[in-house]
């Protein structure tokens, strides 16, 4: 990674938020909605009977809300969300350097497989660090990948 993106990266406003790994908002929702599902076991008493452990139930319930409140994007500032904005902007820069064109990847000539898995695995802290600042960026998007 280049050196400017580091510095960005090194920022104290949003060191914490970009070293962090993010829920995608499909996961969130799934995740909320088995956590409602256990709640309304937890709560309901003739369902509860039926259960061997609810307390291991209700700890590990526990667990995903606090998983689930962790992998959540927080809110940017205005000032945070420039920085990350401009730090995806790098990533997506350095991560497209040296990538194979589309038309080699189609016609395969002599190499082009290797320089592909020598690309993935160079660029692969760029690749993912931009997919991070894209979850910080557009937290409600309902894009899957």
């Amino acid at each position: 990674m280049s050196k400017e993106i580091e510095t960005l990266r090194s920022d104290p406003e949003i060191k914490a938020v970009v070293d962090q790994k993010y829920m995608r908002k499909y996961q969130r929702d799934e995740r909320q909605r088995e956590i409602k599902d256990i709640e309304v076991v937890l709560g309901n008493q003739e369902a509860r009977k039926g259960l061997s452990n609810p307390g291991q139930l209700k700890h590990q319930n526990d667990q995903r809300v606090a998983t689930l409140r962790m992998q959540t994007p927080p809110e940017l500032s205005d000032s945070q969300r420039d920085k990350i904005s401009r730090l995806n902007r790098l990533a997506l820069d350095d991560a497209r350097e040296g990538m194979v064109t589309q038309e080699d990847m189609r016609y395969k000539p002599a190499g082009t497989v290797d320089d592909n898995i020598r690309w993935n695995k160079v660029k692969k802290p760029s690749v993912l660090l931009w997919k991070n600042t894209q979850l910080l960026l557009n937290r409600e998007s309902d894009a899957r990948e």
